[in-house]
């Protein structure tokens, strides 16, 4: 989102389309001022025929520029890009899967940098198009009203009030290996009740439907216990979210849903780099180092190559309850 807002100061005219595969990608740019409009196509859903005749169609818009931001190392992005038809394709060069990834479709690339965060990757590939200076690197999200409103409610029917609120996200997306950032449901458990046997604040679990039994466990196993948000709305988890005092979790996209409403993050990282991921305020990552991490490869399957994962499981409780304290 740093990167549209400075497309759209650099370029005020452009007409800027969002092409996105995930229903919750939509929500989280439908109100975004510096787009003119998101378009959803659930491209693993509707499978490889019908994904090409998509793009052929979008071909006849006869773009300009498509842009495929980072992270993407992956031939099924390049395929999309090159079939929109865009005169230039922009993206990243990776080091990895370079010949599988069919990178050469693009027309002018950046060399991805190790230790750069994703915000600096992306601010950087847009200098391939002229915007070579911009440093407000805030995330976007507009929340409307009936959102707003929504978590008004939920407050009030749970009788949240004068009470520190902490939000906790235990889970993660399950593709790619990703289920393996995940931290110990069991710790989660462990870190909440002793915030609640030193604080007078109240829980709320995140996750989304396909984490009902793990956001289930961790509610039967609290002692003081949580309360579960539940919502098909991502907007409406993200209202609800903006009010929490301090956000507990894995590494995920609900982290940067807190950080772009500028509440306080603490952030288990076990295989993945925190230079590359960490919200860039009030945040902090808590990790062990091990000569073998952070071992994630943007493009491979996320998964431990010694199959111990010890960078998550060595992670200290008591390390993460004075984090979150330290944010109240």
């Amino acid at each position: 989102t740093p990167s549209l807002r400075a497309i759209r100061k650099k370029y005020p005219q452009a007409e800027i389309t969002a092409l996105v595969m995930y229903k919750s990608s939509m929500e989280v740019l439908k109100n975004n001022p510096y787009i003119d409009r998101v378009i959803l196509f659930r491209f693993q859903k509707e499978g490889h025929i019908k994904s090409l005749f998509f793009v052929f169609k979008l071909r006849r818009e006869k773009f300009d520029l498509s842009i495929t931001p980072y992270p993407a190392n992956n031939y099924y992005y390049t395929i999309v890009n090159f079939f929109c038809g865009g005169k230039i394709r922009i993206s990243h060069e990776y080091p990895n899967k370079k010949i599988m990834s069919l990178s050469f479709l693009y027309s002018k690339k950046v060399p991805i940098e190790k230790k750069l965060h994703e915000v600096d990757e992306n601010l950087n590939l847009i200098k391939l198009i002229g915007i070579d200076e911009y440093n407000d690197k805030k995330l976007d999200l507009f929340l409307d009203e009936n959102s707003l409103k929504n978590a008004d409610k939920f407050f009030i029917k749970n009788n949240i009030k004068n009470k520190i609120v902490i939000g906790i996200h235990a889970g993660s997306s399950e593709q790619q290996g990703m289920i393996n950032k995940r931290w110990s449901k069991d710790n989660f458990v462990k870190v909440a009740d002793i915030l609640g046997n030193d604080l007078d604040c109240k829980f709320l679990i995140f996750g989304g439907p396909e984490e009902y039994g793990l956001k289930k466990y961790i509610y039967d196993k609290m002692d003081s216990k949580p309360i579960i948000a539940n919502s098909e709305d991502i907007m409406d988890t993200a209202a609800i979210i903006s009010k929490c005092n301090v956000f507990l979790t894995n590494d995920t996209g609900l982290m940067h849903i807190a950080t772009a409403f500028n509440v306080p993050v603490v952030v288990i990282e076990g295989p993945v780099d925190p230079n590359k991921t960490l919200p860039m305020n009030k945040s902090r990552a808590i990790y062990i180092d091990l000569f073998c991490r952070p071992c994630y490869v943007v493009g491979e399957k996320l998964q431990c190559r010694f199959g111990h994962y010890n960078c998550l499981k060595f992670i200290d409780i008591n390390k993460v309850v004075k984090a979150v304290k330290s944010f109240l």
